[in-house]
């Protein structure tokens, strides 16, 4: 079970983890505010489920995902418009598969494992970057002159499991 947490981990994880609150009366992007500066990251949780076929049969295996102990920062860049990730971050995995539960502790480099440094733009509240060679982007659910919140949502797809990733990432300066 071990090693399938471990496996299951590295599989999630390109550029975030995290799961949204349903409750978006808060959510606040004020547009007018300029992004550039230095991001420390203060918060990142996901929660979902992966599914996949093994051996004819179809598996479901509940996930969480919680970011701790962070020493990583976001540094947003003008002229060029460049989104430079650093640090490290401690990501715990609890992951569910037929009545047993497992969780597992790594930590991990924001900057290899969630995004690399790259160009970024904004229209409306899209942040839009890249990540592993391809476009992505997030939304800005909370844009303040001290916190931004993130959402991002992806499909990853990996060793015949298949996951809708839903992740909040939480930057403050």
């Amino acid at each position: 079970m071990k090693k399938l947490s471990i496996l299951f981990f590295s599989i999630l994880f390109v550029f975030a983890s995290c799961s949204s609150d349903d409750d978006n009366t808060e959510n606040q992007a004020d547009s007018t505010i300029d992004i550039t500066g230095i991001w420390e990251l203060t918060g990142m949780e996901s929660e979902g489920e992966a599914t996949g076929e093994f051996n004819g049969q179809t598996i479901t295996l509940p996930y969480e995902i919680l970011g701790k102990d962070f020493d990583a920062q976001v540094v947003f860049t003008e002229d060029p418009n460049e989104m430079i990730p650093s640090g490290t971050l401690t990501l715990e995995l609890t992951v569910s598969f037929m009545g047993f539960t497992e969780t597992t502790e790594e930590i991990v480099d924001f900057n290899n494992e969630f995004a690399t440094a790259s160009s970024w733009s904004i229209d409306g509240n899209i942040l839009t970057y890249e990540s592993e060679g391809e476009i992505q982007t997030a939304e800005i659910t909370t844009l303040t002159q001290n916190k931004m919140v993130l959402l991002v949502e992806q499909t990853r797809a990996m060793m015949g499991l298949e996951s809708d990733v839903i992740a909040e990432i939480t930057l403050e300066r």
